[in-house]
C-alpha cells in the first residue's frame, strides 16, 4: 500500500513529439502522445530530464516546452531554459490545482513559439484569426531598433539555406568560414574566426556560434558541405544531426584517383556523382565494379549519400555536391591572409562590406527582371536543348517527356520530374521545360522563389555597418583578446592550396609527364636487359662511357694560357708553312738599385724544346704519283708569364754583378 500511495504521488507527464506549432492562434499540429506515470521526475535535474526524453523520442529536445492541462496553450507555454525553469515546472505539476498532470511539447523546428504566443490575434465572425493591422512607419521603426547581432533574422532565411563550411591558412592560425548562396546562386560570407588548431573542439564552438546567430537549433532544413575533414564531420554530427551533411565530390575524387587512375574512372566517377537517378547511379557504379571493384567498394564505403544527388533532400533549391564557392573566397582573401591578424580580420570585414553594397546596387539595377540573371541564363539553355524531346500529354498539366527510349513524367501542378533533378535543384529540367514550352508558357514562372529578384534584394537590404578606426576604439575595462599561439610546423608555411593534377587539365594547363616506373631498361650495344653501355660487359675500350655520378655536372675544359695546340698540316698541301713568331712583351727597362748585388751563380737560359709530333697518316688519293714528304710545321711554346718575369729577374741580377751595362736585360735569348 505504501508503494502505491508513493506511486500515485508521481507526476503524470504527456510528451507532444515529431508536431509542429502553427500560429494564429499558437497549436502544435500532427504530434504524438506518450504519457508517462511512473517516472519520478522531481528526482532529475534538467539534464536527467532531456537525456530521459532524448531516449524516448529517439531524437534530440533542445527546445522543451510545458503547459498545465487545464490552460490554453497560447497562454499558458513555457520554456524550460535551465535548471530554474525545470524546477518551476515540476512545483507547477505537484501544485494542488494541476492535480499532477502536465503537457511537454518538443521543438523540432526552432521556431518562434514564445513570439507567436505573445502575438495579438483578433478573431473575426467567421470563427478566423488574423494579426492586427500594423502601419508602416511603426513598422519600420521596430525594424531598425532590432540591434545588429540579430540582423541575421533578415537576410538569412533569403539565403537557401546551403552553407558552405572550409578553413584557410593564415600566419598565426586557422581561418574559419561559413558561406551561403545568394538568390543569384553566388557566394554570400556569412561568419570566419581565427582559431589556433583545426579541429573537432574548435569547429563545435564555432558552430555553436553560428547556429545561435542563424537560429537554426540542431537543423533542421539546413543543408552544410565541407570537406572530409575528420574534426568537422564529428562537430556537425553532434551539434546539428538533423540538418543534411554533403561532402564535397572534388575531395573523394582526389583520393579515389590516387589508387584508382585513368580517364575512364574519372567519367564514370563523375557520372555517378551527377546522376538523380537510383537506377542511373547504379549502372555508373556497376560499370566502375566490372572494371575493379575494388575501386567500387572504395566509392561505396565513402557514404554515396554524402556525395550522390541522388540521395539529396528535395526541395531545399541546391544541387551543389561541390564546395568551389569556398575556393572562389580563398582566392579574394588571398592577400588578406598574409596579413596581421588585425589587418586581416578587417580588410575581410571591409570586402564584405562593400560587396553587400555592390550586390544591392546591382540587384536594383535589373528592373522587373522576376529572377536572377544566372538562373536565367540556366533556362535560355535549356530552352535550346528541349527542341529535341518529344511532349505527350496524358492529364491535366501533366506529361510524359520523351528522348529516345527514355521517357520521365512531368507534373507542373507540384513542379516534379521523374529526373528528380527539378526537386533538387529547384530550376525546371529541360524534360520541364518542354512541358512548359508546349503550353506556350514561360519557364521563368516555375522557378523557386529561393530565385527570384526580390529574394535577391531582400538579402542585401541588411548591410554591414561601418566602424571607427582603431585609433577611436574606446577604452574596455576587460582582458584583451589575444592571437592563437604561433606554431612552427616542419617546412617553409603554404599559403596556396596545392592544386591537383586533374584541376590544372579542367583549366587547360596540363602537364604530360611520363612515369618510368615498370619500364625495362636495355642496353645500347649488346640491346640486353638488366645493365646500360656504362657496364655493358662486352663494351670496347675504345667506346667512351657516357654515364656520370647523379647530380655532378660534366668538368668544362680549361685551356692553359700561352698553351698552344701544335697544327698539323696536310702533306698534299703547296709550300711549307712559317713557325708563328711570338713578339717578346713590351717592358720599360728596371733601374738597377745601386745597393751590393746579391750573389746569385750564373744561370744560362734554356729553351724548351719543341714537342714530338707523330707523323699524320693520310690516305692518298694518287697512288701511283709520288709526292715528296714534308714537314711538319709546328708552332714554338710561349712560356707562361710569370716564368719569363723570373727569368728576367735572374739575368737581371747576373749582368749586374758582371758590370754590363750595353746588353739590354730584358731581352732573353
Amino acid at each position: 500500500m505504501a508503494s502505491d500511495s508513493k506511486l500515485r504521488k508521481y507526476l503524470t507527464v504527456y510528451v507532444h513529439y515529431n508536431g509542429l506549432f502553427a500560429p494564429k492562434p499558437l497549436v502544435y499540429l500532427n504530434s504524438v502522445v506518450v504519457s508517462i506515470a511512473d517516472v519520478d521526475f522531481g528526482g532529475m535535474d534538467l539534464k536527467d530530464f532531456k537525456l530521459f526524453i532524448e531516449k524516448l523520442i529517439e531524437g534530440s529536445c533542445d527546445n522543451v516546452y510545458y503547459c498545465t492541462r487545464n490552460e490554453p496553450l497560447v497562454e499558458g507555454i513555457r520554456r524550460i531554459g535551465n535548471d530554474a525553469d525545470y524546477y518551476e515546472f515540476i512545483e507547477t505539476g505537484y501544485s494542488d490545482e494541476v492535480g499532477l498532470t502536465m503537457n511537454v511539447y518538443i521543438d523540432h523546428e526552432n521556431e518562434l513559439v514564445l513570439d507567436w504566443a505573445d502575438m495579438e490575434v483578433v478573431e473575426d465572425d467567421e470563427g478566423h484569426y488574423s494579426e492586427p493591422d500594423v502601419d508602416d512607419d511603426k513598422e519600420s521603426q521596430l525594424f531598425d531598433d532590432i540591434p545588429y547581432e540579430h540582423e541575421a533574422d533578415g537576410y538569412i532565411p533569403s539565403l537557401d539555406k546551403m552553407l558552405v563550411m572550409n578553413s584557410y591558412t593564415g600566419v598565426r592560425g586557422q581561418l574559419l568560414v561559413t558561406m551561403g548562396r545568394d538568390a543569384n546562386n553566388h557566394i554570400f560570407p556569412i561568419a570566419w574566426a581565427v582559431v589556433a588548431v583545426e579541429n573537432k573542439e574548435t569547429w563545435k564552438w564555432f558552430l555553436d556560434l553560428l547556429l545561435d546567430d542563424i537560429e537554426m537549433g540542431i537543423g533542421h532544413g539546413l543543408t552544410l558541405i565541407s570537406d572530409q575533414h575528420k574534426g568537422l564531420v564529428e562537430a556537425v554530427k553532434e551539434r546539428v544531426p538533423a540538418a543534411e551533411h554533403r561532402q564535397c565530390a572534388r575531395h573523394i575524387y582526389a583520393n579515389f584517383k590516387k589508387r584508382f587512375k585513368g580517364e575512364q574512372y574519372r567519367k564514370l566517377f563523375w557520372a555517378a556523382a551527377a546522376s538523380t537517378t537510383q537506377p542511373k547511379f547504379e549502372a555508373e557504379m556497376n560499370y566502375i565494379k566490372t572494371i575493379d571493384p575494388l575501386a567500387y567498394e572504395h566509392l561505396m564505403e565513402r557514404d554515396p549519400k554524402s556525395w550522390c544527388r541522388e540521395f539529396f533532400e528535395v526541395d531545399r533549391a541546391c544541387d551543389a555536391y561541390e564546395n568551389g564557392i569556398s575556393e572562389s573566397f580563398n582566392s579574394v582573401i588571398d592577400l588578406a591572409r598574409k596579413r596581421p591578424l588585425l589587418t586581416m580580420l578587417e580588410e575581410i570585414r571591409i570586402y564584405a562590406m562593400e560587396r553587400m553594397y555592390r550586390m544591392l546596387l546591382e540587384g536594383q539595377s535589373w528592373g522587373n527582371l522576376k529572377i536572377c540573371p544566372s538562373i536565367r541564363l540556366k533556362i535560355s539553355k535549356l530552352k535550346k536543348q528541349q527542341r529535341f524531346l518529344g511532349v505527350i500529354p496524358y492529364g491535366v498539366q501533366k506529361y510524359e517527356v520523351r528522348i529516345g527510349n527514355d521517357g520521365y513524367a512531368v507534373d507542373l501542378n507540384n513542379n516534379t520530374c521523374g529526373c528528380r533533378s527539378w526537386q533538387v535543384s529547384g530550376i525546371p529540367c529541360v524534360h520541364a521545360v518542354a512541358a512548359i514550352s508546349y503550353l506556350n508558357r514561360n519557364a521563368e514562372d516555375y522557378v523557386a522563389p529561393w530565385f527570384h529578384t526580390t529574394m535577391f534584394l531582400t538579402c542585401y537590404n541588411h548591410t554591414i555597418n561601418p566602424l571607427n578606426g582603431s585609433s577611436m576604439w574606446p577604452e574596455a575595462p576587460y582582458m584583451k583578446p589575444l592571437p592563437p599561439q604561433k606554431r612552427r610546423l616542419p617546412g617553409r608555411p603554404t599559403l596556396k592550396r596545392k592544386k591537383d593534377q586533374s584541376e590544372m587539365e579542367s583549366k587547360g594547363k596540363r602537364r604530360h609527364t611520363i612515369s618510368k616506373a615498370g619500364s625495362v631498361n636495355r642496353c645500347t650495344i649488346c640491346r640486353e636487359r638488366g645493365h646500360n653501355r656504362s657496364t655493358c660487359p662486352t663494351r670496347p675500350a675504345d667506346v667512351a662511357s657516357t654515364s656520370r655520378p647523379k647530380n655532378k655536372k660534366p668538368k668544362k675544359c680549361k685551356k692553359e694560357k700561352g698553351k698552344v695546340e701544335p697544327v698539323q698540316v696536310d702533306p698534299v698541301q703547296a709550300d711549307l708553312v712559317d713557325p708563328v713568331q711570338v713578339p717578346a712583351p713590351n717592358v720599360e727597362p728596371i733601374q738597377v738599385d745601386p745597393v751590393d748585388p746579391v750573389q746569385v751563380p750564373h744561370v744560362e737560359p734554356v729553351d724548351d724544346p719543341a714537342p714530338y709530333v707523330e707523323p699524320v697518316q693520310v690516305d692518298d688519293p694518287h697512288p701511283n704519283v709520288d709526292v715528296p714528304a714534308q714537314p711538319v710545321a709546328t708552332r714554338k711554346k710561349i712560356r707562361k708569364y710569370s716564368e719569363r718575369i723570373t727569368k728576367i729577374g735572374l739575368r737581371r741580377k747576373v749582368l749586374k754583378k758582371e758590370g754590363s751595362t750595353g746588353h739590354n736585360p730584358m731581352v732573353l735569348e
